[in-house]
């Protein structure tokens, strides 16, 4: 439903965001959410609930979120092996040759604001690219499937195909707004705190630097920006 990268996976406010985000895109609160038993979850589960506090069925209210280990959910640890095998693997090893081969020191702030900086943009567009194709991709059918065969994106929006129907809640504009504006916090586009972001911006206007569009770019931007930020510390 979501797929972002930002510079925590701990801060349940940066969390409930996304949960937020993704409730209002779907016009709707799903029945049930399943969260590993983490702090940074528990905006999510407080407005879960909340949303569906007057429903009328058996997932209502503190039945609408479940919290449960991971190892236990089989199906997302299946998701994640597909991940890193089709996307996070590459990263992983190139940033980890970054580091090895002394182009960058994890242990130096500025250096991780940079990093942060220059690849957060090309880390989304390829955690987009990765959800496009598992929601537009077929699931074949095998013996005692659980869920339906088909493409994700189809079995979600047109559930009627499969003789089922839609689950959602429906949600109150103002009940998101006030959420929002209380509980949720988005993350910075450039996936560095404010305070860099905007001095790294400026560096960029400053030396007409543009935004990376692959890895190899990215890495001399890194070098380029962490290069002129040393001039002004």
């Amino acid at each position: 439903m979501w797929l972002e990268v930002t510079s925590t996976n701990n801060d349940p406010s940066i969390v409930g965001q996304y949960y937020l985000d993704c409730v209002r895109q779907i016009e709707g609160a799903p029945r049930i959410v399943r969260a590993d038993c983490g702090t940074e979850n528990v905006v999510t589960a407080g407005l879960q609930r909340y949303f569906r506090s007057n429903a009328d069925d058996v997932f209502a209210a503190e039945n609408s979120f479940m919290y449960g280990t991971s190892p236990a959910n089989q199906r997302i640890e299946a998701w994640w092996s597909v991940l890193r095998k089709s996307n996070a693997d590459w990263w992983i090893k190139y940033f980890k040759d970054l580091r090895d081969t002394g182009v960058y020191d994890d242990s130096d702030p500025l250096q991780i604001a940079c990093l942060q900086f220059c690849f957060t943009g090309l880390l989304q567009e390829e955690l987009h690219r990765v959800a496009r194709h598992w929601n537009t991709h077929r699931i074949r059918p095998y013996p005692n499937q659980e869920s339906h065969p088909g493409k994700p994106d189809v079995l979600f929006f047109i559930p009627e195909l499969k003789g089922t129907t839609d689950f959602k809640t429906p949600v109150d504009l103002d009940d998101l707004e006030v959420a929002e504006r209380n509980f949720c916090k988005k993350r910075d586009v450039f996936g560095c705190r404010s305070e860099f972001s905007d001095v790294l911006q400026m560096l960029m206007s400053d030396h007409s630097l543009t935004m990376p569009r692959d890895a190899e770019e990215g890495k001399i931007l890194f070098t380029t920006l962490y290069y002129l930020l040393q001039a002004i510390v």
